[in-house]
């Protein structure tokens, strides 16, 4: 299980990519308010981010998988839940990748809050709370059962 918020989810995505090509597979995804996609090409991102991405890319292509797992294989991946603000200047990218993962088969869960804050789990109210007792019933159902001898 990988769970991951922001540009983790960049991360996690990646390494979950890398290992589904090496016949191995997470038992699932759990990414907050994920940030996947740093293309600063993109009109849907909030400039701050726009900035990020390009300090980050350098001189890199944005549409390499190998930088940007956006790109990258989706299929064998396994169930993938989403959670992020609908409001969230970077909630194109749980959208996109909702759709990506859908169309490649992955089982996906995407649960877009009421809000505008970026990973609203770290903060302290009855959204966030809900929010991360759904993650754990999603992680928990993705867990496989064992037992302690």
């Amino acid at each position: 299980m990988l769970v991951a918020e922001s540009t983790g989810c960049g991360i996690a995505l990646a390494a979950a990519q890398r290992l589904v090509t090496r016949g191995k597979q997470p038992a699932g995804l759990a990414f907050l308010s994920p940030w996947i996609d740093p293309n600063p090409g993109r009109t849907d991102i909030h400039p701050v981010a726009r900035q990020c991405a390009r300090l980050y890319l350098a001189s890199g292509d944005p549409r390499d998988p190998a930088i940007n797992p956006m790109y990258g294989a989706m299929r064998g991946l396994p169930p993938l839940a989403i959670h992020a603000n609908a409001h969230d200047p970077m909630f194109a990218d749980a959208g996109q990748l909702a759709r990506r993962a859908a169309a490649a088969g992955v089982p996906v869960e995407l649960r877009a809050w009421p809000g505008r804050m970026h990973v609203l789990e770290r903060h302290d109210d009855a959204d966030s709370r809900r929010s991360i007792a759904e993650l754990a019933a999603f992680i928990t159902r993705c867990q496989p059962y064992r037992t302690v001898a």
